[in-house]
């Protein structure tokens, strides 16, 4: 009790029930309390079960005979006072330290913690803001950053760097970028690199002059090109992003084309021109290659430093508000604890012992609170505020209990190094701790713990690279002992398989095809032989291992990552397999919800013309190829809000665009989750699944999805376009923690996740795919070495990079570690499996080293320790006969096959399509026989006003009305920006702003504002005749007499043209009255016709004869369609 301890675990040994004792016994001898214990662990639900597994401990150690009466009293308390034990996770726990002393800390007492989806929004919000503000050209980094994005830097190098810097900005707080190697940007002249080309212009036609051939010939043919570019180079270039355009213009310059024996000599050089030419052209290329990157180079540095006080002040507002997000709860404690002597001592005399569970996963700062905890009390003595470094502390002896397995460190991208745990470890041992391994395996039967050593023995030495951070890339390792023997007897006893061990000539595609089908057969026999798995209860009960057939339900499929996904689906239900997916990165990429992420894309973009059509193949729209084809031929666009107008097109994918354009005028009033649900439902792709082998699987998708878009709404989420980026940030992040549907009772289904997803977890059957291909290399764009302190930077394409100056260096390093960490994910998947582990091992024979490759040179002589798994094709295939087996099959009737009922069935199909496909309603605007002002303005001499940009107009004005305070008009400005940049005419911002003004300060509108009961954009639809009349009304408001509808207009309209244009929208009026009026049951008193351009507000006469006009026009059109 009185040791410092570092328990060094391997897979299986008992890490939590080495933790639980340690809490037990302190309790039960009298050395402390509960109340006086942090339990400190990784996640929420380990929290919980560690809880409950130190309650149940206390109750066994509290009738144990073993124990005197003073301990089990002690224990009998310990239960009763498990409610004060701080037991949690570290991020809570480190909340917890700051709730209590907050004033100190330099919060706010009720400060508040942001889940990672708010965080997440405020964030994005934070740096769009930043990039707004320099780009629009009215700071010190305008120009630089001008310039960077003329040398090829992006949008997305830039919000990579920024968030990255904004997860690990604790790592940035003692670094600066050295401005002393930038240059300021406006005042540099032009690349001296430009005005070599222009000297180099009369010398290369000279030579060019030495060709046989002349034009065809590819260098001449090359050189003309270039010099045609140089001939078009202005005199003189005072810009300098100008300049470097200009130089990039210009290359790459070839130097592999063309040949000696085409080319004269040269008699100035006496060499043949050929040569000449291209050294020319090499040392042109090689000068403005060398001129670009030191720009690069020069142009980076300030904007990392900015993008770094960007972060580093976001947080210091973060902490002044009082909004904390995860990483600042551990950033402020350490701080608080550090920099606070008496707050210290006041908290390491509060804790009199620390355990902390899953060591290996937690961020490196989780080291540095533990050791300022664990430094004994001063005892009154002065101590300096924030002279304390955690590395030079010799923890009080017995206080401090860590565990946790270095071999387990996979959550590098969540901030977790092995090299730190390496060196808690160390500076416990030098204090004076010990440190304890646990080998016995209570998990794996002994094939697999003998399969597992031998591998790891080989695999982890060689991967512990020499020379990285001082050899901490990798752990040790320790071989472990097995408890359950598996010797059934049985042919299909407990042990390792090896399913396709080779390598083959094929490409990746093709393996990965031939691997689910391979997989899914073997799910098949593994059920039919059947495979034999421990029964835990039985065993339990009896006292010997027993064992059971394998189900379904027994068997995980682990993957490293998610590329094979979709041909493992493919595979598995090919062969009827059951089977879930249970981690949050597989579910982003499955079928349907890749289809319903392209539908949403769609809604929110239509001049994403990719979505669209992806969205119209989908099975929400079902368009087939023919369809899209017969849709393009008709002189259909795939653009739908435009195509209103030309009425062109295939009919199912015109009713296709119908609904997007439905969707897409609702995705500004609705939430997003409730947007995304209606969808689903008014599509019917919950109906549509009914069909679908694993019915329930693509339900659970679909509420995955929609669930997702609720937890972001209640965030605080706001957009569509917001949900979308989001959700790609989950997507490219990884998404690599499990998010885990609640299993159904009477599934009995094989489970699918990634292997990050299965930490932490047991499965009788493990089967390990997705290793047929090298392990991807680090590939981090920012790399933080927390080691020396260093941060260093690179983006963009080797050629091209934006990168400082010890990126290279740093990123060999960031490789080795990556790669050392692969082989701890092999080792965390191999451990999962509790009876089975089978590996799937086909791969191809060219390309790099693969995962399965080197586990098969390391397994090469080790035959005896796993076997092949044989597939049986009497078991493989899924049965084809009729039910009974013994049923003849009925006789065809040939006349059913023949071509003239083929002829007949294919009519009576259409005879029914067109029935149900006839119109059962129809639009208010149909009636008029002329389209809206904003999608057709004939008369109207600018340009930008015809076709497309014409429709944007009054699309922007509208979508600004909608949106903004009607009450005092704020928001017009930023509205009309917004929408114009939207809608793609972001020169007619002024005129947005004009017409929305006119509309804002006109009287009708003051009169909605005044009644204070107001509604915009209101959707209407009510029966008439065997149909429905609908449309959408601009503003509807009641106030005394009854309802008064309000229809903007942006018409060009003179006095002279007024009474023809009122009777061309005198139906649509009396439209709109007749649905709001039959629908809500109250009188509309008048409709009112808004004319933006000049400013008329007119109001329908004859407001009843109208509404009667109009219902008897929409009966008309529906009995003209059903004839």
């Amino acid at each position: 009790m009185g040791a410092t301890l570092f328990v060094e675990a391997s897979a299986g040994t008992g890490k939590t029930t080495s933790l639980v004792r340690r809490v037990t016994n302190l309790v039960a001898t009298g050395t402390t309390t509960l109340d006086r214990i942090a339990a400190i662990t990784f996640t929420e639900a380990a929290a919980a079960e560690l809880r409950d597994r130190i309650r149940s401990n206390l109750e066994e150690a509290s009738v144990d005979d073993r124990r005197g009466d003073a301990e089990r009293d002690r224990c009998r308390q310990g239960i009763a006072d498990l409610d004060q034990a701080d037991i949690r996770t570290l991020h809570a726990f480190a909340g917890g330290l700051l709730r209590e002393r907050p004033l100190e800390a330099g919060l706010p007492p009720s400060f508040e913690t942001s889940d990672e989806i708010v965080a997440s929004i405020k964030f994005e919000e934070e740096w769009s803001g930043w990039l707004d503000r320099h780009l629009d050209g009215e700071t010190d980094l305008a120009a630089p950053l001008a310039l960077a994005l003329t040398l090829g830097l992006t949008v997305t190098h830039l919000r990579t760097i920024a968030r990255a810097f904004h997860q690990n900005y604790s790592d940035l707080l003692a670094v600066s970028f050295d401005l002393a190697v930038s240059f300021d940007a406006p005042q540099s002249p032009p690349p001296a690199a430009l005005e070599t080309f222009r000297e180099s212009v009369t010398e290369l036609e000279r030579l060019c002059a030495y060709s046989k051939n002349g034009p065809g010939d590819r260098l001449y043919d090359h050189v003309m090109d270039k010099l045609a570019g140089l001939r078009g180079l202005p005199e003189t270039t005072t810009d300098q992003a100008e300049g470097y355009r200009l130089l990039l213009g210009l290359l790459p310059l070839r130097q592999s084309r063309g040949s000696q024996r085409d080319w004269n000599t040269d008699p100035d050089t006496g060499k043949n021109a050929c040569a000449v030419l291209k050294d020319i052209l090499g040392n042109l290329d090689q000068d403005a290659n060398e001129a670009i990157q030191q720009a690069r180079e020069a142009v980076l540095t300030p904007i990392l430093e900015d993008l770094r006080q960007l972060v580093v002040e976001y947080a210091r507002n973060r902490r002044a508000a009082g909004r904390a997000e995860f990483h600042d709860l551990l950033v402020w404690a350490r701080e608080l604890l550090r920099d606070n002597a008496q707050v210290r001592d006041y908290f390491r005399d509060r804790y009199t012992h620390l355990l902390i569970d899953e060591a290996q996963d937690t961020d490196p700062i989780q080291a540095e609170i533990a050791m300022l905890l664990a430094e004994p009390a001063h005892s009154g003595e002065a101590v300096a505020n924030g002279d304390t470094r955690w590395d030079q502390i010799n923890p009080e002896p017995g206080k401090l209990f860590v565990v946790g397995d270095p071999k387990q460190s996979i959550y590098s991208f969540r901030r977790a190094d092995v090299g730190q745990m390496k060196r808690l470890q160390s500076t416990l041992e030098q204090s004076g701790g010990r440190t304890l391994k646990l080998v016995q395996n209570f998990r794996s039967q002994k094939p697999v713990i003998g399969w597992v050593n031998r591998l790891f023995e080989q695999w982890m030495e060689k991967g512990n690279t020499a020379g990285v951070d001082d050899g901490n890339a990798q752990a040790a390792y320790d071989a472990m002992a097995a408890l359950w023997i598996g010797d059934t007897g049985n042919s299909f006893a407990p042990r390792v398989w090896a399913l396709g061990n080779e390598a083959v000539e094929a490409a990746i595609g093709e393996i990965r095809q031939l691997e689910a089908t391979d997989i899914g057969l073997l799910l098949r026999q593994m059920v039919a032989e059947p495979w034999e798995t421990l029964d835990l209860t039985a065993t339990a009960n009896s006292g010997r291992e027993t064992y059971r057939p394998v189900r379904y339900s027994d068997v995980c499929i682990l993957m490293p990552r998610r590329t094979g996904l979709a041909a493992l689906e493919r595979g598995l239900e090919a062969l009827d397999i059951p089977f879930r997916l249970e981690s949050a990165s597989l579910v982003f990429e499955t079928q349907e919800i890749r289809d319903l992420l392209n539908c949403l894309k769609a809604i929110d973009d239509p001049a994403d013309q990719l979505a669209i059509v992806a969205a119209l193949r989908s099975p929400a729209f079902g368009c087939s190829d023919v369809d899209l084809l017969r849709h393009h031929s008709k002189g259909g666009s795939f653009d739908y809000l435009s195509n209103t107008s030309q009425g062109r097109g295939d009919e199912a994918v015109l009713g296709g665009f119908e609904a997007l354009r439905s969707f897409h005028r609702a995705r500004l009033d609705d939430a997003t989750g409730a947007l995304i649900d209606r969808f689903v439902r008014e599509r019917g792709l919950m109906e549509a699944a009914v069909g679908y082998p694993r019915m329930r699987e693509q339900w659970r998708r679909y509420r995955f999805l929609i669930e997702q878009a609720g937890r972001f709404n209640r965030a605080g989420g706001g957009t569509l376009r917001a949900f979308l980026q989001w959700v790609d940030d989950q997507i490219s992040g990884g998404a690599r923690v499990t998010e885990t549907p609640v299993p159904e009772s009477d599934e009995d289904a094989v489970r699918v996740m990634t292997i990050h997803g299965s930490k932490g977890l047991e499965f009788p059957v493990v089967i390990l795919t997705g290793i047929n291909s090298a392990p991807a290399p680090g590939g981090n764009s920012v790399i933080f070495d927390r080691a020396s302190g260093r941060v260093e930077v690179g983006v963009g394409p080797a050629r091209e990079r934006f990168a400082t100056s010890g990126f290279e260096e740093l990123a060999e390093l960031d490789n080795q570690m990556s790669a050392a960490e692969h082989i701890r994910l092999m080792y965390v998947a191999t451990t999962r499996a509790r009876d089975h582990l089978v590996l799937s091992m086909r791969r191809p024979a060219k390309g790099g080293k693969t995962t399965a490759a080197v586990i098969a040179d390391y397994m090469v002589d080790h035959d005896d320790l796993w076997d092949a798994a044989e597939l049986s094709a009497s078991v493989a295939l899924p049965e084809t006969g009729p039910a009974g087996g013994g049923d003849q099959l009925p006789a065809v009737d040939e006349a059913l096959h023949s071509t003239e009922h083929l002829d007949e069935w294919v009519e009576a199909r259409q005879r029914t399509i067109d029935e149900f496909s006839r119109p059962r309603f129809v639009a208010a605007t149909a009636l008029s026989r002329v389209h809206k002002d904003e999608e057709q303005e004939p008369d109207s001499p600018e340009p930008w006003r015809r076709g497309r940009a014409g429709t944007s107009i009054g699309r922007a004005v509208h979508a600004v009305l909608q949106s903004i305070d009607l009450a005092s008009g704020e928001g017009v400005d930023h509205r009309a920006r917004a929408q114009a940049v939207a809608e793609g005419v972001p020169d007619r911002e002024a005129e947005i702003a004009r017409l929305t003004e006119v509309a804002v300060h006109s009287d009708i509108v003051r009169r909605a504002v005044a009644s204070q009961r107001i509604w915009r954009e209101v959707p209407v639809a009510a029966p008439v005749g065997d149909g429905s009349l609908h449309g959408f009304i601009d503003l509807l408001f009641e106030e005394e007499g009854g309802l008064v509808v309000v229809d903007y207009k942006t018409d060009a309209v003179s006095a002279e043209q007024l009474p023809d244009i009122m009777g061309r929208y005198r139906l649509q009026g009396g439209a709109y009255a007749h649905a709001i009026g039959q629908i809500t049951g109250k009188p509309v008193k008048e409709v009112v016709f808004l004319y933006l351009q000049p400013k008329r507000e007119v109001a329908l006469p004859d407001l009843p004869g109208a509404m009667n006009d109009a219902a008897e026009a929409a009966r008309s059109l529906l009995a003209a369609d059903a004839v």
